[in-house]
């Protein structure tokens, strides 16, 4: 995250892993959608009783003005990505099966993966 957001011309980057190609345009824009005057990061999340823990950090908008933070967390060799959306304004979105669905996360890692297609 850290080298994208040095790089970007932006204010914001999204961030998805490529083992996850289910996204879909309509959930990019949800997030979008999410952003405020001080969000500095627009996270989607699975379960209301624990956002933290069932957060999608790496399926998330970030704000560039979040490198001073991830820098400070890299000295302290603290490099989980949950110590940095802890940090930060954050803004969790519902993985509801409404605007955001569940099935955009699944992500393929084997061939037999693909099974779920046949």
């Amino acid at each position: 995250i850290l080298t994208g957001l040095e790089n970007i011309s932006t204010e914001y980057a999204i961030v998805f892993p490529c083992d996850n190609p289910f996204i879909t345009k309509n959930t990019i824009q949800t997030l979008f959608n999410e952003i405020e005057e001080t969000t500095q990061a627009v996270v989607p999340y699975h379960d209301p009783k624990n956002k933290l823990k069932t957060s999608e950090p790496l399926h998330a908008i970030y704000n560039k003005n979040i490198i001073p933070t991830i820098n400070e967390l890299i000295l302290k060799d603290s490099l989980h990505i949950k110590g940095i959306i802890e940090k930060i304004d954050t803004k969790f979105v519902l993985i509801d099966n409404k605007k955001i669905l569940k099935k955009e996360f699944r992500n393929l890692n084997r061939p037999e993966d693909l099974k779920i297609f046949n």
